[in-house]
């Protein structure tokens, strides 16, 4: 699970149904359901880029790192081709300023 920079957005990866699920964060911390988003073979960590802009997911399975664009709601759209070759079973992704 990974809040984002404004504190608004929740995103979490869950890996037994292979999806991201968005929630927008109410003021009284009342979670929506905002988006699903599919997502390879088993989603975990996450990192968000330094400009809290996009959102990085490590997918086990797949070895890949999906990339998503952030948008102004929150929502997640897939970030240019989608993924990049991650080697074998990924578990974990950092990023820096």
């Amino acid at each position: 699970m990974k809040v984002d920079p404004s504190g608004k957005t929740l995103y979490v990866a869950n890996a037994t149904s292979n999806r991201l699920m968005v929630y927008t964060i109410g003021s009284s911390g009342k979670l929506n359901l905002l988006q699903t988003v599919p997502t390879q073979k088993q989603p975990g960590e996450m990192a968000f880029d330094p400009s809290g802009q996009a959102l990085y997911v490590v997918d086990f399975l797949a070895n890949v790192v999906q990339m998503f664009k952030i948008l102004p709601s929150g929502e997640l759209q897939p970030l240019g081709n989608g993924a990049v070759n991650a080697g074998a079973w990924p578990n974990s992704i950092a990023t820096t300023p």
